[in-house]
């Protein structure tokens, strides 16, 4: 069974990855490896997620679910 995301939003940012990487000018070919690993829709979602989160005073103890769905018409 499949449930609706309209009854069950998940977590802000569920499964979202966080990568930091030293800006020293040395580990620059770290950086460019990190950045291919981005993908700039799934950011942008996972951003506005916990936009939506922090607007509710809600952090990762709270019951609160938002699900941002990247559409072609918008968000």
């Amino acid at each position: 069974m499949v449930l609706p995301l309209s009854a069950n939003p998940t977590a802000a940012a569920q499964g979202a990855l966080g990568v930091e990487v030293s800006t020293a000018p040395e580990k620059e070919y770290v950086r460019k490896i990190v950045s291919k690993l981005n993908d700039r829709t799934t950011f942008e979602a996972a951003w506005r997620e916990k936009e939506v989160l922090g607007a509710y005073g809600g952090g990762c103890h709270q019951r609160i679910g938002c699900t941002v769905l990247p559409r072609p018409y918008g968000k």
